[in-house]
């Protein structure tokens, strides 16, 4: 052997000697929980030897551990998937059955609209015969000194709440001024030749409100 390969194999007679020597360690340290056998003795090699197994047994378990911990994340996110589904088709469900109540209340305004059409065409049917009804009303009234019942208008509102003065008796149709005369004709939707003198006017007006007792029909209009 040369006198310059001598102290490196100096150093790696030692490094073995080293390795051989006794190490003192109590048992329990040598107890782990990654099933790796206790070193065969408590010289230093075998004491290394056991350290680089339980090395690699911990690295194992640890990635045991982030395998499961995927494991368990692929699960939550399939159960977060399956609930969020549910609701999502639960939400759907709603929004069907949302949608049947809302053609059924569709349906239902159409009828009631249908029904509230059929009412206006019957009120609209009776108020000519209600006019005739108070008409009648009032000449039993005159007859007997009662106060007249109004006649309200058949076409807009009035003749209460205008300006239109009101009538109880045929004198009051004679102070009538033709345009007053107008009004109350277009009020109760009844027609007149269009070159009427205001005379004719009044005894067409007289006519409508049922001024037909024998004095108010002598009554003569200027």
């Amino acid at each position: 052997m040369s006198s310059s390969n001598l102290p490196k194999e100096l150093d790696r007679m030692n490094a073995l000697e080293q390795k051989d020597i006794e190490v003192e360690v109590s048992d329990d340290v040598l107890v782990n929980d990654h099933g790796v056998p206790p070193p065969r003795t408590k010289r230093k090699r075998d004491l290394l030897e056991y350290e680089e197994k339980l090395d690699k047994a911990v690295f194992k378990a640890t990635e045991k551990a982030f395998e499961v911990r995927a494991s368990q994340y692929k699960v939550q996110k399939a159960l977060a998937e399956n609930d969020h589904l549910r609701i999502l088709q639960s939400l759907l469900r709603t929004i069907e059955s949302m949608d049947g109540e809302l053609g059924n209340i569709k349906s239902e305004v159409r009828n009631m609209k249908s029904e509230i059409d059929k009412i206006s065409i019957r009120v609209e049917e009776m108020t000519p015969l209600m006019h005739h009804v108070r008409v009648a009303e009032n000449l039993r009234r005159r007859e007997l000194g009662l106060p007249q019942l109004t006649l309200p208008f058949l076409v807009g509102e009035g003749p209460v709440g205008t300006d239109l003065p009101p009538i109880v008796s045929v004198n009051d149709i004679q102070d009538l001024s033709k345009s007053e005369i107008l009004r109350y004709l277009a009020g109760y939707d009844v027609g007149h030749e269009r070159h009427a003198t205001t005379s004719s006017l009044k005894c067409i007006l007289r006519m409508t409100l049922g001024f037909t007792l024998a004095h108010e029909l002598h009554f003569t209009f200027s």
